[in-house]
């Protein structure tokens, strides 16, 4: 019982920020919560919604995850001329496509709206 609740408040949580982010923000980087409006920190990535991509493949919220994956197909571009953290776009920006992906993988729901395209490697 205080697992679910604490899940549940977990998820509420994540949703708050999300949205707040989607509704006042996106498509650029960054929420700044005092005026809610966005920011570029990162060259106008995206970098919150490619963020948050693992924790909606968590809640396995297939709807969004495969909104903002095809947001991400159509409109990623690293090829931006800015000074950047390698450390947050490291963390942020590799770490959620790449946790993403692993997920992914392993959710036999997702798995079949985005079907592996080439063999494995091993």
């Amino acid at each position: 019982q205080e697992l679910r609740a604490l899940r549940d408040e977990a998820r509420e949580m994540f949703y708050h920020a999300y949205n707040g982010y989607m509704n006042h923000a996106f498509p650029m980087d960054d929420l700044c919560p005092v005026s809610c409006t966005g920011k570029n920190s990162y060259g106008g990535i995206g970098l919150t919604l490619i963020d948050a991509l693992d924790m909606l493949v968590v809640l396995g919220d297939q709807p969004e995850f495969v909104r903002a994956v095809n947001w991400i197909t159509a409109n990623l571009t690293f090829d931006v001329d800015v000074r950047v953290s390698v450390f947050e776009t490291n963390i942020r920006a590799l770490g959620g496509l790449l946790s993403a992906h692993l997920l992914i993988e392993e959710s036999a729901r997702l798995a079949l709206v985005y079907p592996r395209r080439h063999k494995p490697l091993v």
